[in-house]
């Protein structure tokens, strides 16, 4: 259920905290209130324009909701003078030997770590706290996290800037967890919970300055028996972050335990076949300043959206521009999550129906020629009748026909539809095509690429399952070849999804892994029927591949959405196009080498 926001209300009391001088920065705090006062105007609700940051809208959606896990890291209390890792080694006397070390460039755990042997672990601990505490004086940063009112927060940071910020926000203090201890304490039903009192969760992974009775976790030794000592809490977390969007802020994705528990997740989601998905699906993005043009597909291959904070903007006086950069995001996360301008941008729903027609048609086309390979005979045959049967029930993913090919990749049976005569199709030579190679090399089911078809030059793909010995070898494959136009289920999913968003400018790209579309993504030009012999046209509709490839390579779009590489279940992508932007929701499509994308502009 989406709460409401008052975001005027949200302005009045950070002008209130300036005034009384409760937040870090009053320069930073003046700019980031002027945005707020843009957004709260009604006349800025249904513009994207007056949004510096992109934001997914399924992102937009949960933290309305509520229901975004918000994970921050150092980044955040930056601003407020608490010292980044390295720094505060250094705060905490580690030799500038250490420091200048190559060795240890990338690795603060071990530093860490040999400083704690170097002055004992009881003495860190206490100059760590001494250093923390003393800051006391949330940044903006934690005020505005703390507007945005999510049930679930996690945290690397010791400091207690974030608590004290909701407190002063919203006249309690949140609870917060650090070890399996605490986690039974609070006897959540569910990930997703505030506590009895109606109060938010923060998971502070590494501890908190203001607890006396445990230790910061520091050092690498810390580290190994922490997240191993409190099994359940990390479980916990895994549970939490495996069915949530999470925002990453601040937050550097160097530590290793982290990056761990992402890993996991990840894991988990691509071990379950997509019929077996929750609904509900693990996300996760981080603001990522002034990003390099391949640092998107970076995360993405991490299995993480990276989005953009705004990095030409003038930060006011000598205030860091990442940090600027990253309130002024989250300034437009809070007028996103009250604003309707991105909910015209959703098409998360749309995406995933349109996926589960295509995966359901060619999984129930897989299992068909799986029983075809089940009941060859020992010349590596299937009996007329038995063989018309199945490709009947494969109906148009058969409309070019099934053929059996042995080891050597010869033709030993196959099938035609009725209006197929053409007596070429019965001799042809498949050993050199691309599906056959890639069926002899991964030995799983799987549509393929496309191709020119040999017989009518249309667009033709090819529906592949190899066939295994007993002792698991390549014994030959079975498949069967279609192109879209005779297949109509991606022109149909094209017709209603463009019909539902009432808008002739969205476009529905299905393309292969070569980057070449199976059909236009609107209607540049339609199928053609094309006379093979005595074959009537009908029997042959489809699009003609030499066209489709050159409007493949031409098209920008395209090219961009060839070129994603889809983080988990999702990838939201904005192209720039010149003249438009285009938004993108792109998704691999299960048990294919194909990429399914519907883009509108923004």
């Amino acid at each position: 259920m989406s709460r409401s926001r008052d975001l005027q209300k949200i302005a009045d009391q950070l002008a209130d905290l300036v005034k009384r001088g409760d937040t870090a920065e009053k320069d930073m705090a003046d700019a980031l209130l002027d945005q707020f006062t843009r957004l709260a105007s009604r006349s800025y609700r249904t513009s994207l324009a007056a949004f510096d940051t992109f934001l997914p809208p399924r992102l937009v959606r949960s933290a309305s909701e509520g229901a975004a896990v918000v994970f921050f890291g150092a980044g955040v209390s930056a601003e407020a003078g608490i010292p980044m890792w390295w720094d505060l080694l250094e705060t905490l006397g580690i030799s500038r030997d250490l420091v200048d070390e190559p060795e240890l460039a990338h690795d603060p755990l071990t530093a860490a770590e040999v400083l704690a042997h170097q002055i004992g672990i009881p003495d860190l601990d206490e100059s760590l706290r001494q250093g923390i505490t003393k800051r006391n004086v949330p940044a903006m940063a934690h005020f505005l996290l703390a507007a945005l009112d999510q049930d679930v927060y996690i945290t690397t940071n010791y400091d207690c800037l974030f608590e004290s910020a909701w407190e002063r926000l919203h006249g309690i203090a949140p609870r917060v967890i650090t070890t399996d201890a605490d986690l039974v304490a609070l006897n959540a039903k569910k990930p997703f919970a505030r506590d009895n009192k109606g109060r938010p969760i923060v998971f502070k992974l590494h501890g908190s300055a203001s607890i006396d009775e445990e230790e910061l976790i520091l050092t690498r030794s810390q580290y190994r028996r922490h997240y191993r000592t409190n099994y359940n809490l990390f479980d916990h977390i895994r549970t939490l972050l495996g069915s949530a969007h999470t925002l990453f802020l601040g937050f550097g994705h160097r530590d290793p335990e982290i990056t761990r528990l992402v890993e996991d997740v990840i894991h988990v989601f691509e071990m379950t076949p997509a019929s077996k998905r929750p609904p509900t699906q693990p996300a996760f993005y981080s603001l990522q300043y002034n990003m390099g043009p391949g640092v998107p597909e970076i995360f993405a291959a991490r299995g993480i959206v990276a989005l953009d904070p705004p990095h030409s903007l003038d930060p006011p006086s000598e205030l860091d521009p990442r940090t600027f950069a990253l309130t002024r995001s989250l300034t437009d996360l809070l007028g996103a999550v009250d604003s309707t301008a991105h909910r015209a941008l959703e098409l998360d729903k749309s995406l995933l129906r349109a996926l589960q027609r295509l995966t359901s048609e060619i999984d129930a086309g897989v299992k068909t020629l799986d029983a075809i390979a089940g009941e060859r005979n020992a010349r590596g045959t299937v009996s007329k009748p038995k063989l018309a049967s199945h490709g009947g029930r494969l109906g148009a993913l058969a409309g070019q026909g099934v053929y059996v090919l042995n080891a050597s990749g010869e033709t030993v049976d196959h099938w035609l539809p009725p209006t197929l005569s053409l007596a070429e199709r019965a001799d042809a030579d498949f050993r050199g095509r691309p599906y056959v190679r890639q069926a002899r090399m991964y030995r799983q089911a799987f549509a393929s690429t496309t191709a020119e078809s040999l017989f009518n030059g249309n667009a033709t793909a090819f529906l592949c399952v190899p066939i295994l010995d007993a002792n698991k070898r390549y014994d030959g494959v079975v498949f069967s070849a279609f192109q879209v136009g005779s297949w109509n289920t991606p022109l149909d999913i094209r017709k209603q999804l463009q019909e539902e968003h009432k808008t002739g400018e969205l476009s529905v790209l299905l393309l292969d892994s070569h980057g070449v579309l199976l059909m236009p993504p609107n209607t540049e030009f339609p199928p053609r029927k094309p006379r093979i012999g005595r074959e009537p046209p009908t029997a042959n509709i489809g699009f003609d591949f030499k066209r489709l490839y050159r409007l493949s390579r031409r098209d920008k779009l395209v090219e961009r959405i060839w070129n994603n590489i889809v983080p988990l279940a999702q990838d939201d992508d904005v192209t720039n196009l010149g003249d438009v932007k285009m938004y993108s929701v792109v998704a691999d499509v299960p048990g294919t080498r194909w990429k399914l994308a519907l883009s509108i502009p923004t």
